[in-house]
């Protein structure tokens, strides 16, 4: 509430020694009592016991069980109000050097600092190294040329071997065209004759030219037979046959079409498939029977049962 409101202040009772005064604290729930509240005497005297006397400490007996309760409300607001105020977090103490956490509780250290308890320390960066604007890890980073330790205390220096040069990091190197990385050396390669060098930095480092193919350590040249073509492919045997042929033992023949069929020209297989409702077989190709209730499959060389039928044999039979 804005501001403190007036005291609720109730008359007194007949034989109550005054006014019981609630005050209602300014801020959040605080609703302390200003004094105890304590009932007064019922009946005090030695009065004669007669009808209207009865009703009358009756009806103080009740104003005093009221009053009772009010005192407990009371003290029970009062609890909650130091129950809230004990759970609400005192203020973030923030370190020099370190900032208040973006998203979560806490604070967090500036860039160039690291935590150590309750401080934030500035990194110090090892010798070839400098300190990063991250923060995250150890807070420096090597010089291009330098890596860090095996202990990630110190930058040691990158060995370049001759006929190497450092990559974009800085951090490894490679070997310089026409050699190749064995252990940690560069050895020239060794280009036999119709080859020549490449770009990978791994295998041989070398391939052969169009009309040869790679056996070993040379290069050796490609025999194409009769109805066959060099290939672009880099494995096998370095030809293709043309097409309506097909390779058998090194020489390229001619794919033989049976009836009820078609030329497919794969570099593998036969050679021809069947047309849909036909079955290959050893002889060419063969209508597939189709029984009662069924129906050719997607694949057209095999049949399926119709709904709600199921396969028994060659049949199809009704589902049970």
């Amino acid at each position: 509430m804005a501001g403190a409101s007036a005291p609720i202040v109730r008359a007194p009772v007949r034989g109550n020694p005054g006014p019981i005064v609630i005050a209602r604290d300014a801020v959040g729930l605080g609703c302390a009592p200003s004094r105890a509240l304590v009932p007064a005497p019922i009946n005090g005297g030695k009065e004669h016991s007669t009808p209207e006397k009865r009703d009358q400490t009756l009806q103080k007996f009740m104003m005093w069980h009221l009053r009772l309760s009010e005192f407990f409300a009371a003290a029970a607001i009062l609890l909650v109000c130091l129950a809230a105020a004990a759970a609400e977090p005192g203020p973030v103490q923030v370190p020099p050097n370190a900032d208040l956490r973006l998203y979560g509780d806490g604070w967090e250290c500036k860039p160039g600092f690291r935590q150590a308890g309750s401080e934030c320390k500035a990194v110090v960066a090892p010798e070839n190294a400098f300190v990063t604007d991250h923060r995250y890890g150890e807070g420096w980073e090597c010089r291009r040329g330098f890596i860090v330790s095996t202990d990630r205390k110190t930058c040691v220096e990158v060995t370049v071997p001759v006929d190497a040069f450092l990559v974009e990091r800085g951090d490894s190197w490679e070997c310089e065209r026409g050699f190749r990385r064995t252990g940690d050396d560069c050895v020239a390669v060794v280009v036999p004759d119709h080859g020549y060098l490449t770009d990978e930095r791994y295998n041989a480092g070398w391939a052969c030219e169009r009309g040869f193919r790679a056996d070993g350590e040379r290069c050796v040249e490609i025999d194409v037979p009769a109805f066959g073509f060099l290939s672009e492919r880099a494995y096998g045997t370095g030809w293709e046959c043309e097409r309506g042929y097909r390779a058998v033992d090194g020489d390229c023949v001619a794919v033989v079409v049976p009836d009820n069929a078609t030329f497919e020209g794969r570099s593998y297989g036969r050679g021809w498939r069947c047309d849909r409702g036909y079955a290959e077989v050893a002889t060419g190709c063969v209508p597939v029977d189709v029984p009662h209730n069924a129906h050719l499959d997607s694949g057209g060389s095999r049949w399926s049962c119709d709904r709600p039928y199921r396969r028994s044999g060659e049949t199809c039979v009704p589902a049970e």
